[in-house]
């Protein structure tokens, strides 16, 4: 369900019509597309905002199963984001029944961050606007900010630690499944 509520979400932020939102498909029953639920949305093509939101729709479950898991954490278990000046009493510091709770959650929430054809495609038909806009971003922040370190130190240690648990929650699985097949 999350993984839909992104795209329902990005959808509406860049001005998308949405169609039709399923949250959950029933899994027992056959779907041709093999899929659990789906975002229909539509959008006027000759708008380019709305064309760029194309790429950020198709990846808006990763972004939001992204930053659930950082506020997930931040809720569950915030001695983690001071990791280099605990160290590994970041374990010893939270009960036990919340690892547990928050280890439970981001492994469903990894389960979700799959992205489908549909999404590759949607992807696809804004990737051209994102790399423009990434262009325009970085000449910007290029002329402006004088010390690159400062998005690191604000924003960028947070987000890089909430990807590190996602991408090493979905290693572990990966590997598990690798195991197990």
């Amino acid at each position: 369900m999350v993984h839909e509520l992104s795209h329902a979400g990005m959808a509406l932020l860049f001005g998308h019509k949405i169609n039709r939102l399923v949250l959950l498909i029933n899994p027992f029953q056959s779907d041709k597309e093999n899929r659990l639920g789906y975002v229909a949305h539509s959008w006027q093509p000759k708008n380019k905002y709305q064309q760029l939101g194309n790429f950020f729709i198709g990846l808006a479950p990763i972004i939001g199963i992204t930053l659930l898991t950082g506020i997930i954490t931040q809720l569950l278990w915030p001695q983690v984001f001071h990791v280099q000046t605990v160290g590994w009493q970041i374990f010893s510091q939270v009960p036990w029944w919340r690892l547990v709770v928050w280890l439970v959650i981001v492994i469903n929430l990894n389960l979700a961050m799959n992205l489908s054809r549909a999404d590759w495609l949607n992807v696809g038909h804004g990737v051209l606007y994102y790399s423009l806009l990434l262009l325009l971003i970085g000449l910007v922040v290029g002329l402006f900010i004088s010390d690159p370190w400062l998005i690191v130190e604000t924003a960028g240690y947070w987000l890089g630690l909430v990807w590190l648990i996602d991408m090493g929650i979905s290693l572990l699985m990966l590997i598990i499944a690798k195991i197990l097949d």
